[in-house]
């Protein structure tokens, strides 16, 4: 949870809105730092947003997610 220790952006908050290129959540079901509901608050804040729910996983990238995650990082970038 260090990302609150950066400074400097005070002037992006407030604008997610904003965002209008493709945009892709990738998020745990079970993530104890950032709820599934924060992931799909975001997902729902961003025009272009689509949510992939990793079911199993919680906060850190799990070996057995990786396929999953590299096969809808690449359907995205398509």
């Amino acid at each position: 949870m260090n990302h609150s220790m950066l400074a400097g952006g005070d002037r992006f908050i407030g604008r997610l809105g904003e965002i209008r290129v493709p945009f892709l959540v990738i998020h745990g079901r079970f993530d104890p730092n950032l709820s599934h509901a924060h992931g799909a608050a975001l997902a729902d804040t961003v025009a272009n947003a689509r949510m992939v729910t990793l079911d199993d996983a919680g906060h850190e990238l799990n070996e057995r997610d990786w396929d999953r995650i590299v096969s809808e990082i690449e359907a995205h970038i398509r």
